[in-house]
């Protein structure tokens, strides 16, 4: 996090970002980035998960699982869209703007990244009720 928030310290002194922009930028847009990048390994990983619990299950099943991976693919596109509206490119934009406009952009995509959460957490519960109703075949 230390080199993300110094590339954004970086940008706000190049565009001469007020204070309550720095703020807002170094604050809520590094743990933005941060957050996003955290959720997008959760969604990698969860889709590595399904991808194998596939592998493993019998065809019958296949349906279920399918219904997990299209799931993570539609969160990982969610994802794709909230880290192009708070990508370092939009932060340097951002910078030159007023800091109301900033603040709208960054609780938009929390607001989008909590359902992207829940969404997440929907998916790993699919997964677990299909392994343990695999389980219970044996």
């Amino acid at each position: 996090m230390g080199r993300l928030y110094v590339h954004v310290l970086e940008i706000c002194k190049q565009n001469a970002a007020s204070t309550a922009m720095r703020y807002l930028l170094t604050g809520y847009g590094v743990g933005l980035l941060e957050h996003i990048r955290s959720v997008s390994s959760t969604a990698s990983e969860l889709q590595q998960l399904a991808v194998n619990l596939l592998i493993s299950l019998p065809q019958e099943k296949f349906e279920h699982i399918d219904e997990v991976i299209q799931r993570v693919s539609g969160i990982e596109e969610s994802l794709e869209n909230v880290a192009k509206t708070v990508s370092m490119d939009r932060l340097e934009e951002l910078a030159k703007g007023e800091s109301s406009e900033a603040q709208r952009l960054f609780q938009s995509a929390d607001s989008v990244l909590g359902g992207v959460i829940s969404d997440l957490l929907e998916a790993r519960r699919m997964m677990e009720t299909i392994e343990g109703a695999d389980d219970m075949r044996v």
